[in-house]
């Protein structure tokens, strides 16, 4: 059999496991929902200071007052875990373009991922002719979708505190529905401690070409494919300390084919390597979607190296077959892009074998997908 069945029929088989991981997201999704719903827990509201999107400089101050106040009366209802974040976000309205809106909501789902919150709420106002104008939004981080309150207009002879508190109860109320629609479709399940563990793990394949180096280049002229399927996990799930915010650990497997006919002048032969190792990764984030990392591993290979008889009228034949069970490291960089769970990375790796005759070197220039549950 040729080598190219073999990666063929290794491709097909990762691509159809990283199908069903995909086709089962929601249920995942869902799942996290009914986690905390059945351990009690509050949801946690994330709330922006409002941006001051009038003419006036005068009444600045209001960015932070109105969320410090809306924050406060949430936390009296004590159904919700509430965080005042002290940076303004731009105020996309529903007038906004659809990639504005697009860009927004991928940026509040990673802000909501970031501080573990079910909500992120922003704003905007503007006070012109002693009118205020106040734009609420709120984000549903597991929904992903973008809720616009009416407009609150009032005069500002009124008390700002009254406005305040009217805008916090028509809010409560809108999250208070969502969490009833949200009961009425959650069903507990022994399952869900599980669900809530895997919470920040990556699962995902990725395809290399592999460039030979050295003596054993000499041989297989490049001629090798790399199919790999790794599981990762982001560690600051795992701990708040703060050295383990950008560190991702990750289990990978590994399937490289190299093959060398008699027509390169060497001996016909096939060489397969199947590995698995243990890698640690650090992303250094760009922007909400895009990030670079930088990683290592060790691991260990299991090395089949066949030689063949191609013949002159049949299929090939094993005339010699040998196998040798070696460690490898591994150092790469590369580039993430996160859109949602849907998680699109490329990069190079070098990596090496040590044989104990002659140590193999290659470099991989690699594309690969995951899903982040």
């Amino acid at each position: 059999m040729k080598p190219g069945a073999t990666i063929s029929r290794m491709s097909w088989a990762l691509a159809a496991l990283a199908l069903a991981v995909l086709a089962a997201s929601p249920a995942w999704a869902q799942k996290e929902i009914q986690t905390k719903r059945a351990r009690g827990e509050k949801d946690k509201v994330v709330v922006y200071h409002f941006q001051n999107t009038g003419t006036s400089t005068e009444f600045g101050y209001y960015s932070y007052i109105i969320p410090e106040n809306i924050g406060s009366d949430l936390k009296r209802t004590d159904k919700f875990t509430v965080q005042t974040f002290p940076v303004v976000m731009e105020y996309v309205d529903s007038g906004a373009s659809a990639e504005q809106r697009k860009n927004r909501i991928r940026m509040l789902a990673d802000r909501g991922k970031e501080f573990d919150a079910q909500y992120v709420i922003t704003g905007s106002f503007a006070v012109e002719n002693r009118i205020i104008r106040i734009k609420t939004q709120i984000f549903d981080v597991d929904k992903q979708k973008m809720r616009d309150l009416s407009e609150t207009t009032e005069e500002l002879g009124a008390l700002l505190l009254v406005i305040i508190d009217q805008l916090s109860t028509r809010i409560n109320s809108e999250l208070q529905k969502d969490i009833e629609t949200r009961k009425i479709h959650a069903t507990a399940s022994p399952f869900l401690p599980f669900y809530e563990r895997i919470k920040g793990a990556t699962l995902g394949m990725s395809f290399g070409q592999a460039s030979i180096n050295g003596d054993w280049g000499d041989i297989y002229q490049d001629k090798a494919t790399l199919v790999s399927l790794y599981l990762s996990y982001d560690l600051s799930y795992l701990t708040a300390r703060p050295l383990f915010k950008n560190l991702t650990g990750s289990l990978q497997f590994d399937y490289l084919g190299a093959w060398n006919s008699k027509d390169s002048g060497a001996d016909s032969n096939y060489l397969n390597i199947r590995s698995v190792g243990l890698g640690c990764a650090y992303n250094i984030p760009l922007s909400p979607a895009f990030s670079v990392t930088a990683m290592a591993g060790l691991g260990g290979s299991w090395t089949t190296l066949e030689l063949l008889d191609e013949g002159t009228g049949g299929p090939p034949t094993t005339i010699q077959k040998s196998d040798s069970y070696d460690p490898y490291a591994s150092l790469g960089a590369g580039l993430i892009f996160q859109f949602s769970h849907l998680q699109v990375t490329t990069g190079f790796t070098w990596r090496t074998t040590f044989y104990s005759d002659v140590f193999m070197h290659m470099t991989t220039v690699y594309f690969g997908f995951g899903f982040m549950l």
